[in-house]
């Protein structure tokens, strides 16, 4: 997004990082997160290719129950879930589960806390 990556790391690891070099925020799929500024897991060091779906129209539903849902590398998923209040950062747990058994790392609302 400009000059903004959010990626799949690894299965473990979504960093959002910037062209520059810098990655600002990584996320860990046990939901710890830790911040930046710092100069590891920075996603522009991938060869050029899709590192995520979507388009300015929106994302592409997935699943036709989660229609605001952008899911990055197989265990992570950036939402607007059930109302118009909240966004969520979550992942799924390394051995496939989902539901209950996700984390969710951070949670965005709409009055600016999280």
């Amino acid at each position: 997004i400009g000059d903004w990556r959010f990626g799949a790391y690894d299965t473990t690891h979504l960093s959002v990082s910037h062209r520059l070099g810098q990655t600002s925020m990584i996320y860990r799929t046990d939901g710890t997160m830790h911040k930046g500024p710092r100069r590891d897991y920075n996603t522009w060091t991938w060869p050029e290719g899709e590192p995520i779906m979507g388009s300015k129209e929106g994302c592409a539903p997935l699943d036709p129950f989660e229609p605001n849902v952008l899911q990055i590398g197989q265990n992570w998923k950036l939402a607007q879930m059930y109302d118009d209040n909240h966004f969520s950062v979550s992942s799924r747990q390394p051995n496939g589960s989902t539901g209950n058994a996700a984390q969710t790392a951070m949670i965005y609302r709409n009055d600016g806390r999280s």
